[in-house]
């Protein structure tokens, strides 16, 4: 931070406004299995449902529902394709990356789960007993990183098993099962519309979530009582 001090006063102060847990990988809690700190995927879900919000209260939330019902089956249909897939295809893909790179690392044992991983003079300590690497991406992303990758290859031990429950098949489709039974209509009749849904939008790479929650209920008819959330995303700017 004193070196972007340095070279432009401005930007640090605008930096040091935020609280550093939003915008600095530093200060990011680990095992959560995210490193993303943009705000693309509320801004994406945004876009989608720009329409929606134009609508009156009750049809807003049942267009809303309709997107999210068909979303969730276009994902499991996803989750269908992947066969016996312990992982999920991007996490595969960032791996065999990694695996490309990670051959370029010395490994040098300290005992049987603890390893110091060097190339040239930086150096770095894995521990595969708690899946833990001194430069923490591997506690971030919750896959290993180059270094953890080299060291579980040391053992001829399959990296795949070391990745976090969160990135696997098997909690994709365990999550999008649960929210699937939240998407509902509670009840539609000529008298009331009750309508509740429950959204969860995710990007493929693991990298972000938002959760958002809608919910409302009125009357049907005119000029009766209706009471709701007024906007349950957030005002655009």
């Amino acid at each position: 931070m004193n070196e972007i001090k340095k070279l432009e006063s401005l930007a640090y102060d605008h930096l040091m406004e935020r609280d550093p847990k939003n915008w600095s990988k530093t200060f990011f809690e680990t095992d959560r299995a995210c490193d993303a700190y943009k705000n693309g995927v509320s801004e994406s879900f945004n876009s989608v449902i720009d329409d929606a919000r134009k609508r009156p209260l009750i049809t807003m939330l049942e267009e809303i529902r309709i997107y999210v019902m068909e979303r969730l089956c276009t994902q499991k249909s996803k989750e269908s394709s992947w066969g016996d897939l312990h992982i999920c295809p991007s996490i595969r893909l960032k791996l065999s990356k990694i695996k490309a790179l990670q051959r370029f690392w010395r490994v040098v044992p300290s005992s049987y789960q603890e390893f110091e991983v060097r190339l040239g003079y930086d150096a770095y300590s894995v521990d595969l007993g708690k899946n833990t690497c001194a430069c923490r991406a591997w506690q971030l992303t919750g896959y290993p990183c180059v270094h953890a990758y080299a060291a579980i290859s040391n053992l001829n031990r399959d990296p795949e098993d070391y990745v976090s429950p969160w990135l696997t098949t098997t909690m994709f489709g365990k999550v999008k099962v649960e929210l699937a039974q939240e998407v509902y209509v509670a009840s539609d009749s000529d008298s009331e519309v009750e309508v509740e849904a429950q959204v969860e939008v995710e990007v493929q790479d693991g990298e972000d979530q938002v959760a958002v929650k809608v919910q409302g209920h009125g009357k049907g008819q005119e000029g009766e009582e209706l009471a709701a959330l007024q906007d349950p995303v957030g005002q655009d700017d």
